[in-house]
């Protein structure tokens, strides 16, 4: 493993083998998310940090309610 670890891709996290969790801070629901789908969704490449996966990730009770559904 090469040090400074950096994960900055859902590729790099994938081949660290890391996890990735958000928290949907209106309704506090917590999801572990499957990085390797995340993977083959997006792609290797794409960002691994909140400003990239907010983009593409929301809270479904949320939407559902009616709800801010970003707010992660």
């Amino acid at each position: 493993m090469k040090f400074p670890l950096t994960e900055d891709t859902l590729g790099k996290k994938l081949k660290a083998g890391t996890g990735l969790s958000v928290d949907c801070l209106t309704c506090k629901r917590k999801a572990t998310l499957d990085v390797a789908e995340l993977v083959k969704r997006l792609g290797p490449d794409h960002g691994a940090m909140l400003w990239s996966l907010i983009k593409v990730l929301f809270c479904q009770e949320c939407r559902d309610a009616g709800r801010d559904d970003r707010n992660l």
